[in-house]
């Protein structure tokens, strides 16, 4: 029997597609938001695509607020910024 494939949107321009191809963020019960790499964190998930275009646009303030529904604080946006980075440059290095 053929199973289905989880399909999640990105929170940023609005496509839909298998879970795996998106990285999710969770806004956890401290309130902090991070990069979930393996899908499992406790919390409240959103979902983005891996284009830059959507990160700059997700990673605005008052974004993430409505999409977690509560207070995002500026160091949680910071962290994802420098991680969002470092994911693009290791996957980048993998790759080549």
């Amino acid at each position: 029997m053929n199973q289905a494939k989880p399909q999640r949107t990105c929170i940023s321009c609005g496509t839909e597609t298998d879970k795996k191809q998106l990285l999710r963020l969770v806004r956890g019960v401290d309130g902090k938001v991070a990069i979930d790499l393996k899908g499992k964190a406790n919390g409240r998930g959103a979902y983005l695509c891996y284009k830059k275009q959507c990160w700059e646009k997700a990673l605005k303030k008052d974004k993430l607020e409505h999409i977690f529904k509560g207070k995002v604080e500026e160091s949680s946006l910071d962290i994802l910024r420098v991680s969002y980075v470092k994911l693009l440059s290791d996957e980048h290095t993998q790759t080549a």
